[in-house]
């Protein structure tokens, strides 16, 4: 995709944020509301017209149909079970955080980085949270947050928010959650039969790898000269 394809750097944002409010979704432990949103093929169609074709279009075509028998009480039951043995029973086969693929063990020092950049925008995690906070799930939540506070700068006009924003995106995938998710999906998909969760762990493996490559386009985009209605950013990327 190139951006003289896409409708503004706003419309661009929304489909973003959706597709890591999605990839949230399927990495938390599964409710009857959260497999009929997955199961369903309306809810993957903007991030399927947002990537090109190739495995992520692949995938997400399929993860729908592989969702669907997990509807219903018995396949919830089923897909909880399954969710355990993958992520947070003991012996976990593939552990969900940040700091065990790119340190080899939990709570280190990128777990505190991560919750340092929560801070610089103004946000920590919840008293209630159950879980670390380099979590893959809240780390899609928090992309997904900065890419609303995108969103709206867009709308408002404040090209320096804007571009505040992208930075702040680009480096946490630069730093965080770009860097480990494509071992995550890998140490999955090495395991007999992850179900679903496999389809989930390669589509968004490829999604996190081609968006890494689509904010570093929109921010080169939104700081060149000549990019029409959306001018110049103030400072181009975060401090």
């Amino acid at each position: 995709m190139v951006l003289q394809d896409i409708a503004s750097p706003g419309w661009l944002a929304r489909a973003r944020a959706r597709a890591y409010a999605l990839l949230a979704l399927g990495l938390r432990p599964p409710t009857a509301d959260l497999v009929e949103q997955l199961a369903s093929g309306t809810a993957w169609e903007g991030i399927r017209a947002l990537c090109p074709p190739g495995e992520l279009d692949g995938a997400l075509a399929s993860l729908g149909a592989a969702m669907a028998p997990y509807r219903g009480e018995d396949g919830l039951v089923a897909l909880q079970v399954l969710y355990q043995r993958l992520f947070a029973g003991p012996g976990a086969v593939a552990p969900p955080y940040g700091s065990l693929y790119l340190e080899g063990r939990l709570m280190g020092e990128t777990t505190v980085a991560v919750l340092k950049a929560y801070g610089r925008a103004g946000l920590a995690v919840a008293d209630d949270l159950r879980d670390l906070p380099d979590h893959a799930a809240v780390e899609a939540e928090f992309l997904c947050e900065l890419l609303w506070r995108e969103l709206e700068a867009w709308e408002a006009g404040d090209l320096a928010a804007a571009g505040r924003w992208l930075g702040e995106e680009l480096s946490f995938l630069e730093e965080h959650l770009g860097r480990w998710f494509p071992a995550f999906a890998a140490r999955l998909n090495r395991v007999a039969e992850p179900g679903p969760y496999g389809l989930l762990l390669r589509a968004g493996s490829a999604f996190v790898s081609f968006d890494r490559r689509l904010a570093e386009q929109v921010l080169s985009w939104a700081c060149s000269p000549g990019t029409g209605g959306a001018g110049r950013l103030a400072g181009g990327t975060a401090g």
